[in-house]
């Protein structure tokens, strides 16, 4: 083998190694209840975020710490507003847990039409990898309404209204 082609395939090498690494670095969290712990030092990533209603949704999380009232941080991811019935791809966010002490960080999901916080609640699946909300509205029915507010509606990997996909480094 000449040289260009050994140079070629160290090169070819070193970009296959990075990318694992690049992947091999971001860990599954350890859910606590329904909230995701975030230990001194870590960053909690929330990526591949996506809202798919007919009712106008919001959603993002809140950061709490024992012994300190209220939340030490809160991210909104946003809205499905003014693009209800579509997929809507919301950006990635983090946070990182500049303390010295482990923090929770829990989902919030506003269903809008509704006037209903989902948190906690049979319209949730949380998952050590990922959030899945449903909001109040119909399943069977394209429009806004709130005919599954009252009742249980659980989500599933492929039938929700809200994902997010969640990491830890």
């Amino acid at each position: 083998m000449n040289v260009p082609a050994r140079l070629t395939t160290l090169a070819l090498a070193a970009v296959c190694f990075a990318a694992m690494a690049a992947t091999a670095s971001a860990a599954t969290p350890t859910l606590v209840g329904h909230s995701y712990l975030v230990p001194p030092g870590k960053t909690v990533t929330f990526s591949n975020i996506t809202m798919n209603s007919c009712n106008t949704d919001w959603a993002g999380v809140n950061v709490s710490q024992d012994g300190v009232d209220g939340f030490v941080a809160g991210l909104n991811f946003g809205s499905n507003m003014g693009q209800e019935c579509s997929r809507v791809g919301l950006a990635a966010q983090s946070y990182t847990n500049n303390s010295s002490a482990d923090q929770t960080a829990t989902f919030w999901f506003y269903d809008a039409i509704c006037g209903i916080h989902f948190g906690g609640t049979n319209h949730e699946l949380i998952t050590a990898d990922r959030a899945l909300y449903n909001d109040g509205g119909s399943s069977k029915k394209r429009g806004m309404d709130c005919l599954s507010a009252g009742s249980a509606s659980m989500p599933t990997a492929k039938k929700n209204n809200f994902s997010a996909q969640v990491s830890i480094d």
